[in-house]
């Protein structure tokens, strides 16, 4: 949920510091305005582009007008003389560039593409909200402390543009380089001898920026923002004293100090809380999702046999069996009701999303392909991005049973293959699942096969090489014993 933060305030935040350090001698008013066009028009030209598929061009094109945008604004430092509609002008641009960089990046989040309102949605959308008005007041902020860090702000600006710029310029040689600009340039400019090497070198550069990008960039901007803020402090008037009853002049230096301070503070505070949604982020939500071990199953004539009394403690209990093809087949169990026994058995995959599983995560069952919640009582039953149930397990006695063959027969569910040595069903040669010619499903079974004429065969007769269905679900070599166990 975070990300929505992340991605918003790191674009803008660039917007909301171009504002509030060129907007000298102009209204903030008209400002905002400029900004408020950049994204209508921002958002018009990107739902154009993505209706006819040139998100990449225009992204491209985003990051130009950013390169632009800066080196106008240095001959704006250069030379402070330029008419306000130019500047206007120039802030318009440069959030319309920023907002396409920022839609660009969101393209395809869920929260954009579904109408499904939950907790999450609205969480992740209160984020959006945050960081638009953080945003927005640090313009303001920024605006504010200019005038008390003449020194200090040219620094700031020198090292904010050329920062922004070559950020902006990696992304335009990664455009180019991807559609194959690069090496014409390259051959034009320094010859064919020398374009692998001046390539190679341009890669690098676009790989340290981007790095910077996702790593630094916004550390970078919120201490340099801090500092400003600190420089501010230590124009507080020191220890103000009241000479006589009505002293005006304590009274601007009382007031004075106090504008400083809570600016200051306001600042600081925005600063810390996105200081720790971007922490929460790097360290915890953007972690790749990892499944709880699976536990090996143990077997008893036929059935994998659980004790009831292990899933009272309602966590999602996951194991995992090699079956004979060498499929690996996960499963999971867990009470669908808190304050009883409800054990529901179902695959660690979904028809829709695949086999990345599902993780409990807040006491909510969580798909990790799509990030749907499963309400917890309606695991085992079919449809949707549900786990898929397991047919035929019982409980009796304060056991469950699971059927072996029901687990095996889930294998096609299942992508992750285990090396066993199994046995061609047409011609009886040992073979090795991960190194067969050909394979085939049938009923359920993974079938392998060590050339294409066996595998030929089969496919137009398979009655004939399987005597019968206990069999065919079996055929498999034990690597260990080099025999065949028939089950």
């Amino acid at each position: 949920m975070s990300v929505y933060f992340i991605h918003l305030f790191k674009e803008l935040l660039c917007i909301g510091i171009f504002g509030g350090i060129f907007s000298k001698n102009i209204k903030l008013r008209n400002i905002l305005i400029s900004f408020f066009l950049g994204y209508i028009y921002a958002f018009i030209a990107f739902y154009i582009a993505k209706e006819h598929l040139k998100l990449e061009q225009i992204y491209c094109v985003a990051n130009v007008l950013v390169v632009i945008s800066f080196v106008l604004s240095l001959l704006f430092l250069i030379k402070q003389k330029a008419l306000n509609i130019v500047k206007y002008i120039l802030f318009m641009v440069f959030s319309f560039a920023y907002f396409i960089r920022y839609f660009y990046l969101s393209n395809g989040f869920p929260i954009f593409s579904t109408n499904f309102v939950d907790n999450q949605v609205i969480i992740s959308s209160t984020l959006i909200v945050l960081s638009i008005l953080f945003v927005i007041a640090l313009f303001f902020i920024i605006s504010f402390v200019r005038q008390y860090n003449q020194k200090l702000i040219l620094v700031f600006n020198i090292a904010f543009i050329l920062m922004c710029i070559n950020i902006a310029l990696s992304r335009i040689l990664l455009y180019m380089d991807r559609y194959g600009y690069t090496d014409e340039i390259l051959s034009a400019l320094v010859g064919d001898s020398k374009k692998d090497s001046v390539g190679s070198d341009i890669i690098t550069y676009i790989a340290k920026l981007e790095l910077f990008f996702d790593s630094y960039f916004v550390y970078v901007l919120m201490g340099m923002i801090m500092m400003l803020g600190i420089n501010t402090l230590r124009k507080k008037i020191p220890n103000p004293t009241k000479k006589h009853t009505l002293d005006i002049e304590y009274r601007k230096a009382i007031y004075h100090n106090d504008v400083l301070s809570k600016t200051v503070a306001s600042m600081v505070a925005i600063l810390a809380f996105s200081l720790c949604v971007n922490l929460y982020y790097v360290n915890v939500e953007s972690k790749p999702i990892e499944l709880s071990e699976a536990k090996t199953p143990v077997e008893e004539n036929g059935y994998f046999v659980f004790d009831i009394a292990e899933f009272r403690d309602n966590d999602l209990h996951r194991y995992a069996y090699i079956t004979p093809s060498g499929k690996r087949v996960r499963f999971f169990i867990i009470n669908k009701f808190e304050d009883k026994d409800s054990p529901s058995v179902v695959f660690d995959a979904c028809s829709i999303c695949g086999d990345m599983g599902y993780i409990l995560k807040n006491n909510e069952i969580i798909c990790v392909a799509c990030g749907v919640r499963v309400f917890r009582p309606s695991v085992g039953k079919r449809n949707g991005c549900n786990p898929i149930p397991i047919e035929g397990f019982s409980v009796k006695d304060g056991k469950i049973y699971v059927p072996v063959s029901e687990v095996v027969a889930g294998e096609t569910f299942f992508s992750e293959k285990v090396p066993v040595e199994v046995i061609d069903p047409v011609d009886g040669t040992k073979l090795y699942n991960d190194t067969a010619a050909e394979e085939y499903s049938y009923y359920g079974v993974m079938y392998y096969f060590k050339n294409k004429e066996n595998y030929e065969k089969f496919i137009k007769q398979p009655e004939k090489y399987i005597k019968d269905e206990q069999k065919a679900r079996f055929i498999i070599s034990d690597s260990n014993k080099g025999a065949l166990d028939d089950w």
